[in-house]
């Protein structure tokens, strides 16, 4: 979670510009890894997902700073994303913790990403509120749905290849 020293330091620029976007982006990078490192948990997927969720709700205004302003300048998501160590290593964990080929994981990333920073759109720009265990759980329904359903996908490929 953003700490309140990462905020002041991100007051002290004075109005949104670049600079804040990309010190904003820095500092959630470095929260995650806090996050991580401070606590019990082992998945980073969900220690990220809760890092997300919490600044939604609780900095509205940094949430849209980072994800809903102009200052990106990637043309695509995996662009965007494979700037971020913490997103590099959410990619190893998915391809480790559940057998998923280097060919698929990016599109399953894009794919939990994308659902993850909707979820957290929501939580920043309404009054719907959606607890870290709701929105956890959302992605991880999400994930079992998607990896069954490539498996399944790949045992049909499978299977038609293996008929010739």
């Amino acid at each position: 979670m953003f700490d309140s020293a990462g905020i002041q330091s991100l007051s002290e620029y004075g109005g949104i510009e670049g600079r804040n976007f990309f010190h904003a982006c820095n500092k959630l990078e470095e929260s995650i890894a806090d996050r991580l490192e401070e606590s019990k948990e082992t998945n980073l997927l969900e220690v990220a997902v809760r890092v997300l969720a919490d600044l939604a709700r609780d900095h509205r205004n940094l949430y849209k700073l980072i994800y809903l302003s102009d200052y990106r300048s990637e043309k695509t998501f995996l662009e965007e994303w494979e700037r971020y160590q913490t997103n590099k290593l959410i990619i190893k964990e998915l391809t480790t913790r559940y057998k998923i080929d280097d060919r698929n994981v990016e599109g399953i990333f894009e794919r939990l990403s994308l659902l993850t920073h909707g979820i957290c759109t929501v939580i920043a720009t309404t009054s719907m509120h959606y607890s870290n265990e709701q929105v956890v759980g959302i992605i991880n329904d999400a994930l079992t749905d998607v990896i069954g359903n490539r498996m399944e996908d790949l045992k049909y490929e499978y299977k038609q290849y293996s008929l010739h």
